[in-house]
């Protein structure tokens, strides 16, 4: 299933005031990057379905870019809002598999400094990379080939085989099974998949 952008960037948003911190607009738009990244490494088929560009500082979905800059809270702080309600409930409503996919790319990343994430996006033989510095420039649609190539030998074998294991999950007994053989438990003690 295919998301608008904005639904990714408000689960994380979500899920970053959750935990009482802050996520600031370019953090918000290279995790919902990085996700998408990683959905085309997993299984070949894409997380959102917004144009992605080649802008100075990274890959950049313009229509989510222009949301979070048009909200009123976010130009009086540094965090990132979403206010749409309609934003906000489809980012209730996504496909479990979708929810543990992005729940492992906010663990990873969430504590990366602006820089470091941006930093990132911005590596040798990254499409950004390619793109930007290879003579393209900026505003060059970045593909989602060139992502998902390159998202394939980012995923270390750890979370490939983790995530792999929970995309074909049909139930929640399931997913538990698998949480606890993989030894992974919640902090709460529960084995709840989607609350990763």
């Amino acid at each position: 299933m295919w998301y608008n952008s904005s639904t990714i960037a408000s689960y994380f948003i979500r899920k970053s005031e959750k935990i009482g911190k802050d996520i600031s607009i370019l953090k918000v738009i290279k995790l919902v990057y990085i996700a998408h990244g990683w959905k085309l490494a997993l299984d070949n088929t894409p997380l959102i379905n917004d144009e992605i560009q080649a802008w100075k500082y990274g890959p950049v979905m313009p229509e989510l870019f222009n949301l979070l800059n048009k909200e009123e809270d976010n130009k009086k702080t540094s965090s990132a809002k979403i206010s749409d309600p309609n934003i906000i409930a489809q980012s209730l409503i996504m496909e479990d598999k979708d929810i543990l996919l992005l729940n492992r790319v906010f663990i990873k990343y969430m504590d990366f400094s602006d820089e470091e994430i941006s930093e990132l996006c911005h590596e040798k033989d990254t499409p950004w990379n390619k793109i930007y510095n290879n003579g393209k420039g900026r505003n060059e649609v970045i593909s989602d080939k060139e992502t998902s190539q390159y998202y394939k030998t980012q995923i270390t074998k750890e979370e490939y085989n983790l995530l792999k294991q929970f995309l074909p999950i049909k139930t929640k007994q399931e997913a538990e099974k698998l949480l606890k053989d993989a030894g992974i438990m919640l902090k709460d003690g529960s084995m709840n998949p989607i609350y990763l």
